[in-house]
């Protein structure tokens, strides 16, 4: 299973993803086997580029902290102070939850769904974003069987 094959099934998901929840926008942050560096690599309803520049660090921001934890991370902009969070920000979000993504027992990369405008996330279809984080697993780990990276390392 070559990269391209996998970054495609990647960026084919994280594109079904936004469309299936039918949030504002969908990314997907893991390790960039290249730089070594934890970033945002797929993403889908972005208003914005300035995700590609994002260097996500340890438990900072929400892929940091849901990297560092390994939980789920939400973010509400009448509690939450938006330069804690840089994506927040950048895609002038209201509303976020992020997701670990596993191989094995890491975390391998983080999901996180967002709003433009106040929304109730309970609302979210939990058992369908159960589903996807499978599918994103289940791709990383095909890939991983197959002489794939995880962390920017061989597995």
């Amino acid at each position: 299973m070559t990269e391209s094959y996998v970054n495609k099934q990647l960026t084919n998901a994280c594109q079904e993803i936004y469309q299936a929840l039918h949030v504002d926008f969908t990314g997907i942050a893991c390790y960039e086997g290249t730089n070594k560096e934890f970033r945002w690599k797929y993403v889908a309803g972005n208003r914005s580029s300035k995700w590609k520049r994002m260097t996500i660090r340890f438990g900072k921001g929400m892929a940091g902290k849901v990297y560092q934890t390994g939980s789920r991370v939400v973010y509400d902009s009448s509690i939450d102070e938006a330069i804690d969070f840089p994506i927040v920000l950048a895609e002038k979000l209201e509303r976020a939850i992020a997701f670990p993504i596993f191989l094995k027992q890491d975390v391998w990369g983080v999901l996180l769904l967002g709003f433009r405008k106040p929304y109730d996330l309970s609302k979210l279809n939990q058992e369908a974003i159960v589903d996807y984080i499978k599918k994103l697993e289940l791709i990383v780990i095909n890939h991983s069987e197959h002489g794939g990276e995880q962390h920017g390392k061989k597995v």
